[in-house]
């Protein structure tokens, strides 16, 4: 890019004697890789992005060369909608598919919960029997949770390919969540397809001069509410001219909650031209950052759940 790099970057051209440079096209510092008297090294930049690029691409079939006869293979199974007890509890007892060598792992996280599946042996096709057998007794339990599978899947690429599949557009009102819908919904490439635009939409003012909210309910009722909620939805999807409004409205906090709305309290809705619209209410955590996800992912999951009961796809 024509940039001169600073002295301190020389220190990442620097290759021990005998190590094999692993190059990073997603940043400046390369992996090393080094093998001697039956030990393995694997050196990796710490920037997450491209720790995980360097093993998918230079690691993982290194290592797989080496490997000591057995197999280890792993599934990931995305949820949301659901916290990470009350799955467990859906799931229930699967002690008898789960054993030294079958695992089944919880991972909680703003973006839903995801079950990782491993299981290991000598032979392959045993191991994906093992695999299957314990994704079907999962799927059995908790299938109307699970939006898709792999570690790198997430709901607003699901929601997304959903509406693109239905020739459908999206249009979004954010209040607590000050455009992170917006900026979820758009971090998947392609989004324009579907993707019409947003309004946060904080104040009173705002709500009513952009969103239509009536100033009465705002003022009998409050800007979180049901009422306002579906306001804003069917006001944003009007606004765009979009097949689907979404809407958040609430108090993510650590200040602003009353006892008739703590902290937390936040409603999300959804509007469909010629579905009528529909709202939920949320009761989140005390934490202001943690409610803005959490508010999103619920959005998200909300809209994939309603579009799911939709049997056939919009014709183009």
């Amino acid at each position: 890019r024509g940039r001169t790099p600073p002295a301190s970057n020389r220190s990442q051209a620097l290759v021990p004697e005998g190590a094999t440079v692993l190059p990073n096209p997603k940043g400046t510092a390369p992996g090393l890789w080094h093998a001697a008297n039956d030990k393995l090294l694997a050196v990796l930049p710490g920037v997450p992005a491209e720790m995980r690029h360097l093993f998918e691409h230079e690691v993982r079939s290194r290592l797989r060369e080496r490997r000591d006869g057995q197999v280890i293979r792993h599934r990931t199974i995305c949820t949301a909608g659901i916290g990470e007890s009350h799955l467990h509890e859906r799931i229930g007892d699967v002690s008898d598919l789960v054993s030294a060598a079958t695992k089944l792992a919880f991972l909680p996280s703003p973006q839903g919960v995801r079950l990782r599946l491993t299981a290991r042996g000598d032979d392959e096709v045993v191991v994906e029997e093992r695999l299957d057998r314990l994704e079907e007794r999962l799927r059995e339990r908790a299938e109307k949770y699970i939006f898709g599978t792999g570690s790198d899947t997430t709901i607003e690429a699901v929601a997304g390919t959903m509406l693109r599949d239905r020739s459908l557009t999206v249009a979004v009102a954010e209040s607590c969540t000050g455009g992170y819908v917006a900026n979820r919904i758009t971090s998947v490439s392609g989004s324009s397809a579907y993707f019409e635009g947003g309004v946060v939409a904080y104040s009173y003012a705002s709500k009513t001069s952009l969103l239509d909210v009536s100033v009465d309910d705002l003022r009998e009722v409050g800007a979180v509410s049901e009422a306002v909620a579906r306001q804003m939805a069917e006001g944003v999807r009007r606004r765009f001219q979009a097949d689907v409004g979404l809407a958040t409205t609430g108090i993510a906090g650590p200040t602003g909650g009353t006892p008739d709305k703590p902290v937390g309290t936040v409603w999300i809705g959804c509007a469909r031209r010629g579905e009528g619209v529909e709202a939920k209410l949320l009761n989140l955590t005390k934490e202001r950052a943690l409610n803005k996800a959490l508010s999103c992912t619920a959005l998200l999951n909300f809209l994939r759940r309603l579009l799911s009961d939709e049997k056939q796809p919009r014709p183009a």
